[in-house]
């Protein structure tokens, strides 16, 4: 659907349930409550073996054995996977590699194309200080701290206060799920009625095959709960009747 069509199916629903007009701000507002909802659901149930393979500097994120298993998960989170993103470095006082903006969740961190383990600020000082598997430019590691990621590729002990003295120069890459875009109907105030704005307006992000299912949170929302299939009828009542 389109965000138009999403919010038309919503408001026949609602005005059948004599709920009353669903304001395009309102609308806007639940539409992304249901969708992060949603993300939310698919990221839970999602199980990923993350494992990272670097080829002539591009690193691919590669499924385990539960990736089967989750597929229908997978398939729904993949229009929010941004691969290989490149990360700054910002001089703040831990030494972080600044998140991206939308990020959500890291599927897989790189310096200079080698894979970085995340571990635990529990485990920093352990892993800094062991003779079997310190960190070395072959196995970075890294915490994360509200900047950033914190990447260690040496036995540098922290200071005092400090999450500790990580690498601020190097190649830094991030796969990960990027917060959806929020979903705009936008419109026009003509003779007091709000007209739908394809230019200005968002459509979804989720795949076709969710709307249905966002569509029911939203009416949710509303106090109205339906089934899927008494939905599919009032959608195609709509176009039947071109409501």
């Amino acid at each position: 659907m389109t965000i138009d069509e999403l919010y038309r199916t919503v408001r026949v629903v609602a005005n059948k349930e004599q709920r009353g007009f669903l304001k395009p701000s309102e609308f806007n507002l639940l539409a992304d409550r249901a969708q992060m909802e949603l993300f939310t659901q698919r990221y839970n149930n999602l199980k990923l073996h993350q494992t990272a393979s670097t080829k002539s500097g591009v690193m691919t994120l590669m499924p385990g054995a539960a990736f089967g298993s989750t597929q229908k998960a997978f398939d729904d989170l993949r229009p929010f996977l941004a691969y290989n993103q490149p990360l700054t470095f910002t001089d703040g006082g831990t030494d972080a590699w600044t998140y991206p903006t939308d990020y959500i969740h890291a599927i897989a961190l790189t310096l200079n194309n080698v894979e970085v383990e995340l571990i635990g600020e529990d485990k920093l000082m352990k892993r800094i200080n062991s003779t079997i598997v310190p960190p070395s430019p072959e196995h970075p590691i890294a915490i994360q701290d509200r900047s950033g990621f914190v990447i260690f590729n040496s036995g540098t002990v922290p200071t005092t206060g400090a999450l500790g003295i990580g690498t601020t120069v190097g190649t830094v890459r991030l796969s990960y799920l990027a917060r959806p875009t929020r979903p705009q109907w936008a419109f026009e105030e003509i003779n007091g009625n709000p007209i739908y704005n394809p230019s200005n307006s968002t459509d979804l992000q989720f795949n076709e095959q969710t709307h249905n299912e966002i569509a029911m949170k939203i009416l949710s929302y509303l106090g109205i709960h339906i089934r899927e299939t008494d939905l599919q009828t009032a959608v195609n009542n709509k176009e039947q009747t071109g409501v």
